[in-house]
């Protein structure tokens, strides 16, 4: 797979194809800053910019930065890879079971890993991710700030400081937002306690060195699974502590390695694993999406969704995570 990478005039050209239409960029403004870009030679997209399935073929390989709603998307619209492409389709490790038989001989799994020869003694930990549950539900939110908690506790001795959140800017898409956003902070609370610092979307950026952080992402991988806030943090000697149960359970055979940083960087797998959703299930997804489709077309505009995806979709996601609904 190395024999390419250098020739960067694949990604310059692939990205001057990929142009940005109304729905990557609701998808851009609804995740920001988490979907920042960075270079990469594993070219990092998100497939909702990926509207003719065949301009795959100008490059051999793509990162899919995209969570689970938005590949149910791309794979229901694109049924089958491009013809006669003997590319590569990567794909976040967790999510590798929506992938449907067509595709499943050119897709790969990723996941990010740290140098731990590099890493310190983390005495902080830095929450990050964004604070709207189209990035993490409350269902999810809770999970994972009880298996964090459960962590923190083993490395008492290392973490010396009191815990920060880190304060992005948010759009809200709901009349309910500012609801959820003082329910998702009091949760944090109610885990760790009131006596937790902040720090500024600017400090962040003009953090030198994350070498005493533990970083920890809360994110339910519905929407995105490659997050520019982990990505700057990791090349700056952050750790990262991973909270998504398929972290943990999965059996992953790394087959290569591609540095993103001096620091950290991506794990390519041999294959994806074998145990995908079915058929039936897949059909469900085209159902739901034909069903949106027919809304659409009876009532117009007024029928569509904020997002580049129905709401039934992601409802229907959310309850066929591994954190429930």
């Amino acid at each position: 797979m190395q024999d390419w990478v250098y020739r960067s005039q694949d990604y310059r050209r692939a990205l001057a194809l990929l142009k940005s239409d109304a729905a990557s960029q609701k998808l851009n403004d609804l995740l920001r800053p988490a979907t920042g870009g960075y270079f990469s030679e594993l070219n990092p997209i998100f497939l909702t910019q990926v509207s003719d399935v065949t301009l795959l073929k100008v490059a051999p390989i793509w990162l899919a930065r995209d969570g689970l709603v938005p590949l149910l998307m791309f794979f229901a619209r694109h049924p089958r890879p491009p013809e006669r492409w003997k590319g590569r389709l990567l794909i976040h490790f967790s999510l590798e079971g929506c992938v449907p038989s067509a595709w499943r001989t050119v897709v790969r799994p990723w996941r990010l890993k740290v140098d731990r020869k590099y890493q310190v003694n983390n005495k902080k930990i830095l929450f990050v991710g964004l604070v709207t549950d189209y990035y993490c539900n409350l269902g999810a939110l809770e999970k994972q700030l009880e298996f964090v908690r459960d962590r923190v506790k083993k490395k008492s001795r290392r973490l010396t400081q009191k815990p920060i959140f880190l304060v992005t800017w948010h759009h809200g898409v709901s009349q309910g937002a500012d609801h959820y956003h003082m329910k998702y902070l009091l949760k944090i609370c109610e885990y760790f306690g009131s006596n937790l610092d902040s720090m500024s979307w600017s400090q962040f950026m003009k953090q030198d060195s994350f070498e005493d952080y533990l970083i920890v992402d809360f994110n339910d991988y519905l929407v995105c699974s490659d997050s520019f806030i982990v990505q700057h943090a990791l090349s700056y000697n952050g750790a990262l502590m991973n909270v998504h149960p398929a972290q943990l359970e999965a059996t992953f055979s790394a087959a290569e390695y591609f540095p993103l940083s001096f620091y950290h960087g991506f794990e390519i797998g041999r294959q994806i694993s074998e145990n995908g959703w079915g058929s039936d299930r897949l059909r469900e997804v085209t159902g739901l999406l034909e069903y949106d489709q027919r809304l659409s077309k009876a009532f117009g505009a007024a029928g569509q969704n904020f997002l580049p995806w129905p709401d039934s979709l992601m409802q229907w996601a959310r309850s066929h995570s591994v954190w429930g609904d």
